[in-house]
């Protein structure tokens, strides 16, 4: 038995409902050097979820389900990136089983606007679950941060962007997400840019939050994100 919480999102692609989180949070290893992450090496074979539920008047409740990780032969049921051996992303996704989908409020397709232009200093936020308070209703936390590198150079040699946030252990697997309030600026298919000026609220999911740098007495709130394309690499 473990106790230990995680964030993640229950997310829509491609018509498929898949549950997006931190591939160590699954694994119970870390991504970069698959070290066991727990001193006692315990790696979890089923996590319990606590998805919302539409009914068909519209009503919100949340429930829970359990879903195993492993199979009996101890394979792992997650699916990750395709060049994990090269990028060591730590982002996994778990299809969501038919027997338990049914009406999960999910981050839909057309949830994200992919032209809001992203640039350093542009605010973003952590949008995950820092306590175990599962009481209902519970709704992610927001926590605000800003994009620390340049987002369209990867980081190492890794689909990785950095963000200066306040966040805490239990917001690994959290969506990142960018959001501009009133007019947006909008990258076009041909590199220039353009205003969406009657927007009110504009979303971009740009994401996965990993963790913080290792370095963190130097580099104090500095924490990693996994790109969002990686997702769709690996729902497929």
């Amino acid at each position: 038995m473990n106790d230990r919480h995680a964030s993640g999102s229950f997310m829509t692609i491609r018509g498929r409902k898949f549950l997006v989180t931190a591939r160590h949070c699954l694994s119970g290893r870390d991504a970069f050097h698959d070290d066991p992450m727990d001193r006692n090496l315990f790696e979890p074979h089923k996590i319990r979820v606590f998805p919302s539920l539409r009914d068909e008047r519209g009503n919100v409740r949340r429930t829970t389900a359990d879903i195993i990780l492993r199979d009996d032969d101890n394979t792992p049921q997650w699916l990750e990136d395709p060049e994990f051996r090269a990028f060591r992303t730590d982002i996994a996704c778990v299809e969501i089983p038919e027997n338990i989908q049914n009406n999960f409020v999910t981050v839909e397709e057309g949830y994200s606007e992919p032209a809001l232009f992203t640039h350093t200093g542009s605010s973003c936020f952590v949008v995950g679950f820092p306590s175990k308070n599962f009481a209902d209703p519970y709704f992610p936390i927001w926590r605000r941060g800003a994009i620390a590198s340049e987002p369209r150079i990867p980081i190492d040699n890794k689909p990785i962007f950095l963000i200066d946030a306040m966040t805490s252990p239990g917001m690994s697997g959290s969506l990142v997400v960018q959001r501009e309030f009133g007019p947006a600026a909008l990258r076009q298919p041909d590199g220039s840019l353009s205003t969406n000026a009657m927007a009110v609220v504009t979303t971009k999911v740009i994401g996965v939050y990993g963790g913080r740098v290792a370095n963190s007495d130097a580099l104090g709130d500095i924490g990693y994100c996994w790109y969002e394309n990686r997702i769709r690499s690996i729902a497929r």
